[in-house]
């Protein structure tokens, strides 16, 4: 299995937290301290059932729906296309079995490290 090891995905969060932090408080929209935290542990969730179809399908559709929340409350347009974006992804995963698994956890792990880039960027 070829999956982000959990403490780069941590890294990868910290630092686009880190990022997001940097903005005044009164600029940055609410989802820049929010996301990155949020993101992270959606892909630390998505890596550790990677080799379980029924709690990484269930993973997947507790994320997607609860990214679908977070877009339609967020005031920034880029933050809220990339939540929007993810989410789409997401749901357009195939987890039938083991090997759809771990691809569907591949896929989904690097289409959160692209939102994360993203919000990373709005919020810079």
């Amino acid at each position: 299995m070829r999956l982000i090891p959990y403490a780069a995905l941590m890294v990868a969060t910290v630092a686009l937290a880190s990022s997001c932090g940097s903005s005044p408080a009164s600029a940055a929209p609410k989802e820049c301290n929010e996301a990155p935290p949020l993101i992270g542990e959606k892909l630390s969730a998505f890596s550790s059932s990677a080799e379980d179809p029924a709690k990484l399908k269930k993973a997947v559709s507790g994320a997607a729906t609860e990214l679908e929340t977070m877009a339609a409350a967020a005031g920034d347009t880029t933050i809220k296309q990339a939540f929007q974006d993810f989410a789409a992804e997401l749901k357009q995963l195939k987890i039938t079995n083991k090997k759809s698994a771990i691809a569907g956890a591949q896929k989904a792990i690097a289409d959160g490290t692209a939102s994360l880039k993203k919000i990373g960027e709005a919020c810079a």
